[in-house]
């Protein structure tokens, strides 16, 4: 298996605090069972797999390439503030 991927990210977007980035991917996976099973197992199996043909066999090679973009922003202050307490009060409320 082969892959590489490589990014980048702008965190401040147009002189924003918005933060920007992209990330391309290449990935290769290549699939040999007779050469799995000769790993694992520690045996050579190639006779075997010879006499079974090769379309019994599962060898296979996979490839995909992509990219992703992706963007984010921080939420103001005020947003995350608490809810349960009534702004501009410093501390319990008193009972008379």
């Amino acid at each position: 298996m082969r892959s590489a991927t490589i990014g980048f990210t702008e965190p401040y977007f147009l002189d924003k605090p918005i933060q920007v980035g992209v990330n391309f991917y290449l990935t290769r996976y290549d699939f040999n069972q007779g050469q799995q099973a000769l790993h694992s197992g520690g045996q050579n199996l190639s006779p075997i797999y010879a006499q079974l043909g090769t379309q019994n066999l599962l060898n296979y090679v996979q490839n995909g390439h992509g990219f992703s973009v992706s963007s984010s922003y921080q939420l103001p202050a005020q947003f995350c503030a608490r809810r349960d307490q009534p702004t501009g009060t410093t501390g319990p409320a008193s009972v008379r």
